[in-house]
């Protein structure tokens, strides 16, 4: 940036001075134009100096808002760059839930033991404990949108719910495993959708 800077205010400097230039040769091949110059030599001085000091002002000008082009244009893809990372977080967070929760779902299903079952309950709380501690410090300010946000939200609070019934066995426990399968179905596909946009974009 510092080099498109520099290339930059050398090509002002140089259209300035061929402008400079053809000014000159106007009054050289138009003699009746230099009237409204001044006849003092000092008085002349002063205004190509009044004339410089314009220039000058209007190349700080150009370079500042140059400047700040860029620098908006930097702070985006900054922005961009850190969503694709939590969205990225986001889908592996979420599908190591979907995939283990699964997998120790078709084990309770298939092999309905009272030990296998507890085995697996056992296990698909520590994935819970796993998942929730990662989902509440999850950085959701660097999210790109709150549908994100409340998608993320809703696997939470069926893991919470989850925990809370694996503590107090129920009829229902299936029933919990699928919903939160299901929600978790929904917000790998709303991550995953806002991340190839934003992938798109690069």
């Amino acid at each position: 940036m510092e080099i498109r800077v520099k290339f930059d205010a050398a090509l002002w400097f140089i259209s300035a001075l061929c402008a400079l230039i053809v000014i000159a040769a106007l009054l050289m091949a138009f003699p009746g134009l230099s009237g409204w110059l001044p006849s003092n030599s000092s008085e002349l001085a002063s205004w190509f100096q009044s004339i410089g000091a314009i220039g000058a002002i209007i190349g700080v000008w150009w370079q500042t808002n140059y400047q700040l082009r860029e620098a908006k244009k930097s702070t985006a893809a900054i922005k961009k760059d850190n969503e694709i990372a939590v969205l990225e977080r986001a889908i592996f967070i979420i599908s190591s839930l979907k995939e283990m929760v699964a997998a120790k779902r078709l084990y309770i299903t298939a092999i309905a033991t009272k030990s296998t079952k507890q085995s697996a309950i056992t296990s698909i709380l520590g994935i819970l404990d796993l998942s929730t501690k990662q989902l509440m410090d999850y950085p959701y300010w660097d999210l790109p949108d709150t549908r994100v946000a409340i998608d993320l939200q809703k696997v939470l609070q069926a893991s919470s719910l989850l925990k809370l019934e694996f503590e107090d066995p129920s009829l229902d426990t299936l029933n919990r495993l699928d919903e939160l399968l299901a929600v978790c179905h929904h917000a790998l596909i709303v991550c995953k959708v806002r991340l190839s946009l934003r992938q798109a974009k690069s």
